[in-house]
């Protein structure tokens, strides 16, 4: 079965667990036997589901499983009554169905719901600003030039344009948010890729007291991606962990091949080559290159953690935001994926992955 299974004797010791159920609670089956159910399956604020068991006799109820550590899975939970030789109930079977993989789909079904309206509007207010603000900038030149230079108010009119310019940046980060351009696909070596990136952090991360190492995998198999948004991209997430380390630190750069399941589109591309979607195939493992960029910095609290993706959600003073959401629309236009994992007092590290062959597509395939 795909589902969990877990069943108790009557004493609440435990007699039997599935495969699944190992998974599922992340121990072997030596270590589950004869432990209390009731300490076995406890949920958030629902104490343990024997319980629940014996006051809903074949129930269905989805609830946030312990896994220990503050960790937490849902599972939509059904426990049935295991009748003895009399007929009463004489222990409990628990079948346990991992509801995360569709929670996850759910909310990034939302999530690009709430992206598309956002990039609307960004696009809209984006044009709307931009044309009085070049009036602005032209303006500011024109009085800068008629002023003369030792002219105190020359101060003034410098302050305008480069508040002009820094306004023009923002209003660019919010069209490219907004409408990411079409990556040229190529085959590229990413350790390229990373190296020129590294190279152009190097000044930075010396002057901030941080230490950059670096350790790859041999013979990297080249990918299909562009070279200059790939750039980008690591530029942005090697910026962000230098900034993070304000006393000095380490910054650690990896690279390597990972196998597991494909991208699979699950809705309509934007461009009419790609209406078709692809046909249901068999579970399968891919290869692709990991490149992961950690910090040895104070690392994110939960409650930021999952909103660093989220546009205009910055915690600098300086920050506009767009950074991170800028980089993973990129790595989604390759049909890749970033993550993000980190411990407060320890640090944070970002990892892109992206599929060595090309993604799947009329337009990809030619």
């Amino acid at each position: 079965m795909g589902a969990a299974v877990v069943a108790a004797r009557g004493d609440g010791t435990v007699v039997y667990v599935n495969p699944a159920a190992e998974l599922l609670l992340r121990r072997p089956a030596r270590e589950l036997m004869d432990q209390p159910v009731s300490e076995l399956l406890v949920t958030r604020g629902s104490g343990d589901l024997a319980s629940f068991a014996r006051e809903n006799p074949d129930a269905v109820e989805e609830v946030d499983l312990a896994l220990g550590d503050d960790r937490y899975v849902t599972v939509e939970a059904r426990i049935s009554p295991y009748p003895g030789e009399n007929g009463e109930p004489d222990g409990l079977v628990a079948i346990l169905t991992d509801l995360t993989s569709v929670k996850d789909a759910e909310q990034q079904a939302r999530r690009k719901e709430q992206l598309a309206s956002l990039g609307e509007l960004s696009a809209g207010v984006a044009h709307e600003i931009r044309n009085p603000l070049s009036g602005i900038a032209a303006s500011a030149q024109l009085i800068q030039s008629r002023i003369p230079e030792e002219d105190r108010n020359q101060k003034l009119v410098s302050v305008i344009l480069e508040e002009a310019h820094r306004l023009n940046r923002i209003v660019d980060s919010l069209l490219e948010f907004a409408r990411p351009p079409h990556p040229r696909l190529q085959r590229t070596n990413i350790l390229k890729c990373i190296r020129r990136s590294m190279a152009l952090v190097e000044d930075h991360a010396r002057s901030s007291g941080v230490t950059v190492t670096s350790e790859f995998e041999e013979e990297l198999p080249y990918a299909w991606i562009d070279g200059d948004q790939m750039e980008q991209v690591y530029l942005n997430l090697l910026r962000n962990a230098v900034e993070a380390m304000e006393d000095g630190g380490t910054l650690t750069v990896t690279a390597g091949i990972v196998r597991r399941p494909p991208y699979v589109r699950r809705s309509r591309g934007r461009r009419a080559e790609d209406n078709e979607l692809p046909p249901p195939v068999q579970p399968t493992l891919i290869d692709w290159v990991e490149v992961a960029i950690g910090d040895t910095g104070p690392g994110i609290e939960d409650e930021i953690l999952e909103r660093v993706f989220d546009p205009f959600f910055t915690t600098r003073r300086k920050g506009t935001g767009l950074g991170l959401a800028i980089c993973q629309s990129i790595i989604h236009e390759h049909s890749g994926m970033i993550r993000v994992d980190s411990h407060v007092g320890t640090g944070t590290t970002f990892s892109v992955d992206l599929p060595v062959e090309k993604r799947q597509g009329r337009r990809r395939r030619d």
